[in-house]
């Protein structure tokens, strides 16, 4: 199974390519989508989109986690981290289109013991 795992945010959003195979992981890649800084939020939003679908495109993910939000103290930043999120869930939708659901790290992996995100599962 390969999985995508996203580190979402609307300025840079990190991500890793796992690859799963009788309860062993393989890091296969990993990088970070980025979008400059004198852009207007939306702007980024649709650039952080275009390279999202970009990225499943290539990398045909089985499944994809992405990890949940946790506020600091700057509600400012955590709300555009929001909006970056968002724009990251559109496109896995798209790109899965209602053929699966939401599972944990832990369900999908079965041996991972940390339980900090989403899976996306485009299989039913």
């Amino acid at each position: 199974m390969r999985i995508l795992g996203i580190d979402p945010g609307y300025a840079t959003t990190g991500f890793g390519v796992l690859h799963s195979s009788q309860g062993q992981l393989h890091l296969l890649n990993y990088g970070t989508i980025t979008t400059p800084a004198g852009l207007t939020l939306s702007r980024r939003l649709v650039m952080l989109y275009d390279d999202m679908m970009e990225l499943l495109s290539t990398v045909k993910p089985d499944a994809v986690a992405v990890e949940e939000l946790f506020w600091g103290h700057n509600v400012t930043t955590g709300i555009g981290v929001s909006h970056g999120r968002g724009v990251i869930l559109l496109a896995i939708e798209k790109y899965g289109a209602l053929r699966g659901g939401w599972l944990t790290f832990k369900r999908l992996l079965r041996c991972n013991p940390f339980n900090h995100g989403d899976f996306y599962d485009p299989v039913p």
